[in-house]
């Protein structure tokens, strides 16, 4: 093996370990599901299974009763990147690391999912020793051979001097940073006025681990109207604008996120009378809490899809009343309300 080469495994091997890995909790005795996406040319899934095998020093072997699960995307922009998420049972962690080469980012995920399975066995079996530089013959004794580790510690090497890392250094206790998203979206309202309405608005908000938080602002497209009697008498067109703040809880599968979500909304409602001889326009104040599911489908590491579903409770239900009339509209006790978008994380 080269110089370059050997520092370049044992530059894998000591960013992986600053990335704290350690062993899964739970996991399948001898079923390790790897999943490989890379463009052509980038090392195959059997080869990353490979690299794993030989860090090992054999098949995976999981003694629990959990499978493993690692997911690798790999894009290539201005840099080679991969998006790697592993998962035993209902932990799941995300990892996004950087290479020169799909190569490196190939080493890089067989180590991490080493690892994650033993690294006693990466220990004994992983990078090699790297290559002492040519010296001068030295008359000096050599030093003593060190002591095996002591049972149940892995020796850690110490850092190459020309190792450079292959991904982003992680937050500060260890743990993957938070990922941040924006995007538009469309939503349908049932109950909140008189007819069915149509909006559009923007999320922006982030992810960290299974948690996802969003700050979301719309505007009505529809100016929905209502009669006090027949068609031909008096009524009111009305306009919804709201902001909300929504809280999910994500479980990972794949390229699907799903979990639970609550919000908490706060707009405008804005009547006008219609058919009347004069006109009052009238606006109230609407607020609400919510709850719903959520699902979102992961095109890529930066686009996903997502489609959220939920039910809304005013905590006053605005009322629209016409002088000499009577009461033209009132907002439903519960609503519902479907939301889809796309987002672009970074």
């Amino acid at each position: 093996m080269s110089e370059r080469r050997a520092a370049h495994a044992w530059a894998l091997f000591v960013v992986a370990l600053f990335l704290g890995i350690s062993p899964a909790p739970s996991q399948a005795q001898g079923a390790l599901a790897l999943e490989w996406n890379a463009p052509t040319g980038c090392p195959s899934p059997d080869e990353v299974r490979a690299e794993i095998e030989r860090l090992l020093g054999g098949p995976p072997y999981l003694p629990s009763g959990e499978p493993l699960a690692a997911r690798a995307s790999v894009t290539h922009d201005d840099v080679w990147r991969v998006s790697l998420e592993t998962g035993a049972g209902a932990k799941t962690r995300r990892r996004t690391l950087q290479a020169d080469s799909c190569r490196g980012l190939a080493d890089a995920t067989a180590l991490i999912v080493a690892l994650m399975i033993d690294p006693e066995a990466v220990a004994s079996h992983g990078p090699s020793t790297a290559p002492v530089a040519s010296t001068p013959p030295s008359t000096a004794p050599a030093s003593p051979s060190p002591a095996p580790p002591t049972r149940g510690r892995t020796a850690i090497p110490t850092r190459p001097e020309t190792a450079e890392p292959t991904t982003a250094a992680p937050s500060g206790d260890g743990s993957p940073a938070p990922r941040f998203f924006v995007g538009p979206f469309v939503s349908a309202d049932v109950g909140v006025l008189p007819a069915p309405d149509v909006a559009g608005g923007l999320n922006v908000g982030l992810t960290w681990r299974s948690l996802r938080l969003a700050l979301a602002g719309s505007y009505g497209f529809g100016r929905p109207t209502t009669y006090v009697a027949a068609p031909a008498g008096p009524g009111g067109t009305f306009r919804h604008v709201w902001g909300s703040i929504v809280g999910c809880g994500a479980m990972m599968r794949d390229r699907w996120d799903a979990g639970p979500c609550a919000l908490f909304e706060m707009g405008s409602m804005h009547g006008e009378g219609v058919r009347v001889s004069y006109q009052t326009p009238d606006d109230a104040l609407w607020v609400a809490v919510g709850a719903g599911v959520f699902v979102s489908w992961n095109v890529s590491p930066r686009w996903a899809i997502p489609l959220r579903v939920e039910a809304l409770v005013p905590l006053a239900r605005p009322r629209f009343v016409l002088e000499n009339v009577g009461d033209v509209f009132q907002t439903a006790p519960v609503s519902g309300r479907a939301t889809l978008g796309g987002e672009l994380h970074f």
